[in-house]
């Protein structure tokens, strides 16, 4: 649910989302928690994962609308520490947080991924996972990552980040339905050698057409067989954790 601590998310009707999901079975909310956020508000929605048995992975950046390339580069020392010192010391002791994730799919762009690009993202992560590792020794830190992609420099750099001691579990997302086909293989292969857990953050499968109108019956049916095909499968992968994108609140 990325929108539930954001500004044009009503907060009174946080709890009914929570509440609905936890009844539901789902025992983990992944959430953005960006610089804009209120955190008192933040703070009221940890108190409702405590009352209702759920946890949070808490997002602290968007890759997509906000950054670039630079941001790796540079501009996180300005805008991505400040939120980092802000907000993590405030809830280091909250037993309801699963995890921080340090973006929502990090990456350099195709129109900046020179060897500069992937070093400078090799080199955020190491600096903003080590800083909040520092302000908060109690929480497991992941990327945020969605796969390590296809060119050499991409693998090497999604490799040398979950390698940080600072990243304690491996972030992909992917398709529903498609774990018999080897979905995420190689990022599994990874984490399975560097002895570290991995989860799918998202897991997405279309369930409305380009109007936003659910897709036929059976196409829907087809969905929810292949997101159970996947949990069946879990233990057999290795998968730790799967969280399917997104929670729709209301009428869409």
């Amino acid at each position: 649910v990325s929108y539930l601590a954001s500004p044009f998310f009503p907060a009174q009707w946080m709890e009914e989302v929570i509440a609905t999901l936890a009844a539901r079975g789902v025992q983990v909310i992944r959430m953005w928690a960006e610089p804009w956020c209120d955190l008192d508000r933040m703070e009221r929605m940890l108190d409702l994962g405590g009352q209702y048995g759920v946890r949070f992975i808490l997002t602290l950046q968007d890759f997509y609308g906000h950054t670039d390339g630079y941001w790796f580069k540079q501009e996180f020392k300005t805008k991505g520490l400040p939120h980092i010192n802000n907000i993590v010391p405030r809830f280091a002791e909250r037993t309801e947080i699963l995890m921080w994730e340090l973006m929502n799919e990090p990456t350099c762009p195709a129109e900046d991924a020179d060897r500069a690009c992937w070093e400078a993202l090799y080199n955020w992560a190491q600096v903003t996972s080590q800083q909040i590792k520092k302000l908060d020794p109690n929480h497991l830190v992941a990327a945020g990552t969605q796969r390590a992609g296809f060119e050499p420099r991409a693998i090497e750099a999604f490799r040398r980040i979950h390698t940080l001691q600072t990243i304690d579990i491996v972030s992909v997302h992917g398709q529903a339905g498609k774990l018999d086909q080897g979905e995420r293989e190689l990022e599994q292969s990874i984490a399975h050698e560097l002895g570290k857990p991995i989860y799918f953050g998202e897991v997405y499968h279309r369930g409305l057409d380009e109007d936003c109108r659910p897709l036929p019956q059976a196409t829907l049916d087809e969905r929810a067989a292949a997101i159970a095909s996947d949990l069946e499968r879990l233990p057999a992968t290795g998968i730790d954790g799967y969280l399917l994108w997104q929670y729709a609140y209301g009428a869409v």
